[in-house]
């Protein structure tokens, strides 16, 4: 859990303001959806001084070169909120306090200074979206978002969509990498409605999020799961984005039958926050059994040292080339970022 009140406050007066779910968050102002209203609301300003978020809250070692720097912001999408409404009855208010989450998806921020920056909070499955073509689906990409899942315990679906599109090749691809890997797959489409009833049941009373890069029709998807979302979303992003038929910006959208989802920008990158490069192994299933039994233990870089249990399970079959080659890739760039060692 991460606490993110602050210790002057009177807990016994902070109980009795009303809760609510942040829903969207633009230009220092918050949407917050409570009992059936939207209030547009500020932020404290010693809620904002207060929230210093520790490291060590992760269920593995934090980097220590990192230790003790705050997040981009301390009111996150998805995040449970004490408010003071307005007292002219208008729709508007303060936020109070922000209370613990259960978890939270982050992301280095593209800063000069190492900042984390969460997109999104209080998560209970992630759905990663990807196309089976226009764009083809980056198996990279894909990895980067189950890597930051496992990292938070966040339950991660597949969905292939746009299977009315054929490639059937590109499809059983996914699966080849991934199934092994115990995740998953959820084949969809917009068009022919192909998986839409089984990822809407998914939805019920959950807060599910949508990742992925642009064009692989989530909008769509949402469209279908509950007839005008998809317009909520793009209405917003013109809004907020200069125009643009795309999403823009986070923003979370109540359902008809109970639950909220959120749909994210699309993502081209994802710069993961806050890993060692030798604990990495441990996030992806199929190699954390073999972390540690490699002939040099855990200083093994599992690239050209004899005797690597890694090397030795992708030569066997038991690891796909292309997670080795993705664990390899996202390690490097770790190494470069915190150094090889702590």
């Amino acid at each position: 859990m991460i606490e993110t009140s602050d210790p002057h406050l009177d807990m016994s007066k902070m109980g009795k303001l009303p809760m609510g779910n942040v829903l969207e968050k633009q230009r220092g102002e918050y949407r917050v959806f409570s009992n059936g209203n939207e209030f547009l609301c500020g932020i404290r300003s010693r809620l904002r001084k207060s929230l210093v978020y520790p490291l060590s809250r992760q269920r593995r070692q934090s980097v220590d070169s990192i230790k003790g720097i705050a997040q981009v912001d301390p009111v996150a999408v998805g995040d449970i909120v004490r408010f003071t409404p307005s007292d002219d009855e208008s729709d508007r208010g303060v936020i109070e306090r922000v209370e613990p989450r259960k978890n939270q998806l982050s992301r280095r921020s593209p800063s000069p200074k190492p900042l984390e920056s969460v997109i999104c909070a209080n998560i209970d499955t992630l759905f990663i979206v990807f196309a089976l073509s226009k764009p083809v689906p980056k198996t990279g990409l894909i990895d980067r978002f189950m890597i930051a899942a496992e990292w938070e315990d966040i339950p991660a679906v597949i969905v292939m969509n746009k299977t009315d599109i054929p490639k059937d090749g590109e499809l059983n691809r996914i699966r080849e990498i991934y199934k092994p890997v115990g995740c998953h797959i959820l084949p969809t489409s917009a068009i022919s409605g192909e998986g839409v009833d089984e990822l809407k049941s998914m939805m019920v009373n959950k807060t599910s999020v949508l990742v992925g890069p642009s064009g692989t029709g989530k909008s769509s998807l949402l469209n279908k799961i509950q007839p005008g979302l998809g317009l909520k979303v793009n209405e917003i992003s013109k809004a907020t984005g200069k125009g643009k038929h795309t999403t823009s910006h986070l923003a979370a959208f109540p359902l008809d039958d109970g639950g909220f989802v959120l749909d994210t920008p699309g993502i081209k990158q994802l710069a993961l926050w806050n890993l060692d490069p030798d604990e990495l192994i441990t996030l992806y299933p199929e190699m954390e059994p073999l972390s540690g039994k490699c002939k040099f233990g855990l200083s093994c870089k599992h690239e050209t040292e004899p005797g690597c249990a890694v090397k030795e399970a992708v030569e066997q079959g038991k690891v796909h080339p292309e997670r080795y080659k993705s664990m390899l890739g996202i390690r490097s760039e770790l190494e470069d970022l915190y150094g090889p060692k702590y």
